[in-house]
């Protein structure tokens, strides 16, 4: 994922594909777990794919669906908390996510308001 640039770049010089119908999907720590969010640009958050993306495309230029995995706790550094497993109570919302963003990425193919609308109503579990 951190060198997400070549699998882009391969894309873009073999497809006809302009920017703004490419949708990057990534974690987010910034967004509670959980949460989706579609968006047009934004900065890359620290996250090392989208800055590798950014290098060939300009941030404002391609979508991102981001998928939320909340903050780490303060002891735990943040690159082992997105590459570990998800506890026993995240497992059943984790599969109405993946669910749910792939709904949403049928929606930015015929629409992409409709998309970013569903990626922000999407429902979601308390998990503790």
């Amino acid at each position: 994922m951190n060198n997400s640039v070549v699998a882009m770049r391969n894309v873009l010089t073999q497809n006809d594909v302009i920017p703004e119908n490419i949708c990057v999907i990534h974690d987010d720590i910034d967004l509670p777990f959980g949460r989706l969010r579609l968006k047009l640009g934004s900065s890359d958050g620290g996250h090392n794919g989208v800055k590798s993306i950014n290098q060939e495309l300009s941030p404002d230029s391609y979508y991102r669906l981001k998928l939320g995995l909340g903050r780490p706790p303060k002891v735990v550094d943040p690159a082992d908390y997105v590459l570990s497993t998800f506890s026993s109570d995240e497992i059943e919302e984790v599969d109405f996510l993946v669910m749910d963003s792939v709904e949403v990425l049928q929606a930015f193919i015929e629409d992409k308001e409709i998309a970013i609308k569903k990626a922000s109503e999407r429902r979601i579990i308390d998990v503790v």
